[in-house]
């Protein structure tokens, strides 16, 4: 608030407001002493240099001595810096070298696991690739139900696609030209084959059946269709 807006009661005089402002300040300030004779103090003063080191009378070893010092102040700083690189250099390779270890060790682990497996597990394979064979225990028998599985739907795909390509059928009379004997099931198929190789040969099947009733329907209708156009 401006002077002229407060009371004359509030208004501090200036000598009273430098006073206090001297006293509030909490800069450490050197107290001068007073000296009496300025030409020639006294010799017990503390500011009072003797005349021997009043000044420096070699300036080349003086400023020799400085550059030392600052040059022993860069080293020690380039050493200290040298140092902390060192420290963080080691500590990241010792910790690339801790994980090579255990990636190793989980290799070595891991191959000495498959080598005692394979000493205490027997070959599951089903056949014999001496002999050329198949094995007479349990994966055997299945890998020849497996075999002849898919060796009868190779052969019963090949009759379905003769049947609906019409190869067997004279397209002009209707006539049957090639006998085709459907393929039979292998023995023991169904004992043998898993649930969805039986389910997948019972559609197939399925499916080839009802092909077959209907080119042989095809090939009637069209032998009817002839007569009556005599």
């Amino acid at each position: 608030m401006h002077t002229l807006y407060r009371p004359r009661e509030n208004i501090p005089y200036r000598e009273g407001l430098e006073k206090a402002r001297l006293k509030s300040r909490r800069e450490k300030f050197a107290r001068v002493a007073v000296v009496a004779d300025p030409v020639q103090p006294a010799a017990d003063l503390p500011f009072v240099a003797s005349f021997a080191n009043d000044h420096e009378r070699n300036a080349r070893r003086e400023e020799k001595s400085l550059s030392q010092a600052d040059k022993q102040r860069k080293e020690a700083h380039q050493a200290l810096f040298n140092q902390a690189r060192r420290r963080k250099i080691e500590t990241r390779e010792a910790l690339y070298q801790a994980v090579a270890d255990r990636e190793e060790a989980k290799e070595l682990n891991r191959i000495q696991f498959l080598r005692e497996r394979s000493k205490s597990y027997p070959c599951r394979e089903g056949f014999d690739i001496v002999s050329l064979e198949y094995k007479r225990n349990e994966d055997g028998r299945k890998l020849r139900v497996r075999d002849r599985y898919a060796q009868y739907r190779q052969e019963l795909r090949g009759y379905t696609l003769a049947l609906r390509s019409g190869f067997c059928n004279n397209p002009i009379t209707g006539d049957g030209v090639l006998k085709l004997q459907r393929p039979a099931k292998p023995p023991g198929l169904e004992a043998g084959a898993s649930e969805e190789q039986q389910a997948e040969g019972r559609a197939g099947g399925r499916s080839e059946d009802a092909g077959h009733r209907i080119m042989l329907a095809h090939g009637s209708s069209s032998v009817k269709n002839r007569h009556h156009g005599r």
